[in-house]
């Protein structure tokens, strides 16, 4: 399994997220290959409201022995089932926190009119 942590930005004007506000993600992905699956992860973001997508580190687990938390359990095992499964920290970052990120690789679309 592909674990992708970074950040992303909420731009729906409706849902649970502010437009605008970036939040931590941590995304799960069956397809290990993270240069093989990029569109398809940008896509599955964008259909959900996220844009500005900031991935910040990758990781590999051969299972869910290591992941302790329980949400993170939950969307480990989402993820074997459908292919891929996202985790969004409810609290958006403050400006400082953006500051000191910096990303590997980051993916921009054009907004919807």
């Amino acid at each position: 399994m592909l674990i992708i942590s970074g950040s992303a930005q909420f731009n729906l004007d409706h849902g649970q997220y502010h437009k605008g506000d970036r939040h931590l993600l941590t995304l799960f992905s069956a397809t290990e290959c993270l240069e093989d699956n990029l569109a398809n992860i940008e896509m599955y973001l964008n259909q959900r409201g996220w844009q500005y997508i900031m991935i910040e580190e990758t990781q590999f687990s051969d299972g869910l022995a290591p992941i302790e938390h329980s949400l993170l359990k939950t969307g480990f095992e989402k993820a074997a089932r459908e292919g891929l499964s996202l985790m969004v920290n409810t609290s958006a970052l403050s400006t400082s926190a953006l500051s000191t990120s910096y990303p590997l690789r980051t993916m921009t679309t054009a907004n919807a009119a």
